[in-house]
Formats: structure tokens, C-alpha cells, sequence
């Protein structure tokens, strides 16, 4: 069925994706979604994600030069200031199922 131009994008059938980031940027994913959650949202990684795809440029040589900045990134990028760079650097292993939406 097709999706009608004017209906709410959360609203829309998802499609299940799956892929893994390397460990610190898993961090930083939780981290960001604390910061937004801390700003007075009540987000998900997931939401966030889209919400990062959604305002993401469609310039091709602009989506090029992030990738290019993802390849030469060290794991220290990751970290975000002001946060116990051990969160980003050694985490402890994931636990199975949903992420708290509450800081750790």
C-alpha cells in the first residue's frame, strides 16, 4: 500500500534493520540519546537514529567526505566531552534486550 505523502513519518511501517557500529560509537549513541532524553525528550536510540538520517544531507560529495572521516577516525572521536571517556573506551558488555531510557 502506498504510503500518502502528507501522513506523519512515525506513523509510517517500519522496516527492521540491522548492522553494528563499533563499540564506542554504541556509546556514544546511548550517550546522545541521554542528552536528548536530559533536554526534555522522552527519545529511543531508534528515534534518534532516524531523526539523524532524516537531517542528514543528500549531497553526494558531502555524504563522501563523512565516510572518508569515519574511515580516518580514531576511537578517541567517539568520546564526547565532558563524559568518563571510559564509558566510550572500555564498556562493559552489552545486556540483552531494550536499553533503560534513564542515564547509567
Amino acid at each position: 500500500m502506498p504510503i500518502k505523502g502528507s501522513q506523519s513519518l512515525r506513523e509510517t511501517e517500519k522496516d527492521p534493520i540491522g548492522f553494528s557500529i563499533p563499540k564506542p560509537l554504541n556509546a556514544r549513541l546511548d550517550a546522545l540519546v541521554e542528552r536528548a532524553n536530559e533536554a526534555g525528550e522522552s527519545t529511543t536510540r531508534t528515534e534518534l537514529v532516524a531523526a539523524l538520517l532524516l537531517d542528514a544531507t543528500d549531497s553526494g560529495p558531502s555524504l563522501s567526505k563523512l565516510v572518508r572521516r569515519y574511515r580516518s577516525a580514531t576511537a578517541d572521536d567517539a568520546v564526547i566531552a565532558g563524559e568518563d571517556e571510559a564509558r566510550f573506551l572500555d564498556p562493559p558488555p552489552a545486556r540483552p534486550g531494550p536499553r533503560s531510557r534513564k542515564p547509567a
